[in-house]
């Protein structure tokens, strides 16, 4: 059949809104769930910053950052496709009575059961409480394999001040950094001097503190110790594992204060339960028993 001089039926088409909407809608669907997938395995925060972690080329937070946007895209695209293609039928559904039509039952069942997520999920109810704990296994588990910072964030913490912190000169520190083929100035973060080498944070302080060396006062220069090395990852801690790093009995001295307890309950659980930030009761608890 001759076509000429006849329209193009495709080019002339006109662009289907209605279409589009759908379509990004689902791609944006997808991306949420695989970054919601992979920030829900990651490690936590500290740990991720100091094993410089990543998963499919990505760190945690590149996962974030693409979870964040295409929530954002999800969200307008959402309003647009609402607004724009079923604001008339929403308000039916809005509407008590239409027709001999009543919808009130399925938005009462609607509402009722976004509100016992919501408010289960804030109260550790079972059964959403195990997808939770769930998370911080995963994060434990990540915490085991990788290590954590001695202190949290000290990624952020200068070459000098971690020089001071370990007890050895900042020449010294320098020179090991020197001896590693890595250029690090006393203002340098470790974060910086691990990003400028393509290494982690963990790297360069195992460059700075190296088990089996002594510093000029003698003393063997070990990872820093003592309360602080405690903070790190303390509420997603049960009481059991806590009381174990502690060396003491958390559920008998939580007792002796007045708050109600077991053993397998996480401590921001618990210290949120006994109106405390996870640190603050542990504070709390430490400085009453004198350590």
């Amino acid at each position: 059949m001759d076509t000429e001089g006849e329209p193009d039926k495709m080019t002339d088409k006109k662009f289907n809104f209605k279409t589009f909407t759908s379509f990004t809608l689902v791609l944006t669907f997808f991306a949420l769930l695989v970054s919601g997938v992979m920030l829900f395995i990651s490690p936590a925060g500290r740990v991720a910053h100091w094993t410089d972690w990543s998963l499919l080329g990505l760190t945690k937070e590149g996962w974030q950052a693409v979870h964040v946007l295409t929530a954002l895209m999800f969200l307008i695209g959402g309003i647009f496709h609402l607004l724009k293609f079923n604001w008339k039928v929403f308000v039916h559904y809005l509407a008590a009575e239409r027709k001999g039509a009543s919808y009130l039952r399925e938005a009462g069942l609607s509402v009722a059961l976004f509100l016992v997520v919501v408010a289960g999920t804030i109260a550790g109810l079972p059964p959403l409480a195990s997808v939770t704990d769930l998370g911080e296994e995963i994060k434990l588990f990540w915490e085991a394999q990788e290590g954590s910072p001695p202190i949290p964030h000290m990624e952020l913490k200068t070459l000098a001040e971690v020089s001071e912190q370990l007890g050895i000169s900042i020449d010294k520190a320098q020179a090991r950094m020197v001896a590693a083929g890595w250029n690090a100035e006393p203002d340098f973060t470790l974060q910086q001097i691990a990003r400028n080498n393509e290494v982690s944070p963990r790297e360069v302080y195992a460059r700075l503190a190296p088990l089996d060396e002594k510093h000029e006062g003698g003393s063997v220069v070990t990872p820093i110790k003592g309360i602080g090395r405690i903070w790190s990852g303390i509420g997603r801690m049960t009481i059991d594992d806590l009381s174990a790093r502690l060396g003491t009995d958390l559920v008998a001295n939580l007792k002796a204060m007045g708050i109600e307890a077991k053993g397998h309950e996480r401590w921001r659980r618990v210290a949120e339960r006994s109106g405390f930030s996870p640190r603050e009761l542990l504070e709390k608890i430490t400085s009453q028993s004198g350590r």
